[in-house]
């Protein structure tokens, strides 16, 4: 079956990223899919039709630019770029080391980074692309126990707007899209680690006084990378039930 072109996401084992993958695949797309799960990471691609699985751990900076020569060897041309993959650690900010900095920003923001570069030159060689970053509320304003997941998520929302102005006149678009409380297998270890009373106290300053769903990030995803959104660049829409309303 004929594909409108691939699209590399990443985390794509589980939670949104898995999400992500199952609606662009509907929606057309050839995903290559990038996690460093194997075993979920291919039972995954042998759910989807148009689906290849790529073992990666993107903490390996030496691997993420020859990642792209590969899955455009086997995919195709890379029409979209989905940085979702990410790393949180619940802690106060004293207790945070340097090796939980290495290991957050690595994924978070330096991965994200590596990746923009290598597939945004490829897109811009041909005059048209988008990328989609997975950011967080957690980017725009304080979480006293998420530090440096909430100063990785600024960092990726920084480069989202860089990019945006450096790739945007050759044609490709990039945009960020930032969660709140969305049900996944992340989340509920995030919530396993505090005391009820904050998560409830997270769950009272939801407006829509309920947790989102991965499937409800996914369709903001399909549609930043797809025509209908043609015009829209540089920016960070929150999906949160107005937990965050900047």
């Amino acid at each position: 079956m004929a594909t409108i072109g691939a699209v590399l996401v990443t985390g794509a084992a589980q939670g949104m990223g898995l999400a992500i993958a199952r609606k662009l695949a509907s929606a057309g797309y050839h995903v290559a899919l990038v996690d460093r799960q194997a075993t979920r990471l291919h039972e995954a691609a042998k759910e989807l039709e148009n689906a290849t699985a790529f073992v990666e751990d993107l903490l390996d900076v030496s691997a993420l630019a020859p990642l792209v020569e590969q899955v455009e060897i086997a995919c195709g041309p890379l029409v979209g770029l989905v940085n979702n993959a990410g790393i949180v650690k619940t802690q106060p900010l004293t207790d945070a080391n340097i090796e939980d900095w290495e290991i957050i920003f690595g994924v978070n923001a330096r991965a994200p980074f590596v990746l923009m570069q290598a597939a945004g030159s490829r897109m811009m060689a041909r005059g048209a692309g988008a990328i989609v970053n997975i950011a967080s509320v957690a980017g725009r304003s304080a979480r006293p126990q998420q530090t440096l997941y909430g100063a990785s998520k600024a960092a990726l929302l920084h480069l989202t707007k860089s990019a945006a102005a450096a790739f945007g006149p050759s044609g490709v678009r990039v945009n960020a899209v930032c969660p709140g409380v969305v049900r996944t297998e992340m989340t509920e270890r995030v919530w396993r680690d505090r005391q009820p009373e904050d998560v409830q106290r997270i769950l009272q300053g939801i407006p829509l006084s309920r947790v989102g769903e991965p499937d409800e990030v996914a369709a903001l995803v399909t549609w930043l990378l797809g025509p209908d959104a043609s015009y829209i660049n540089g920016q960070a829409i929150n999906v949160c039930g107005g937990l965050e309303m900047d």
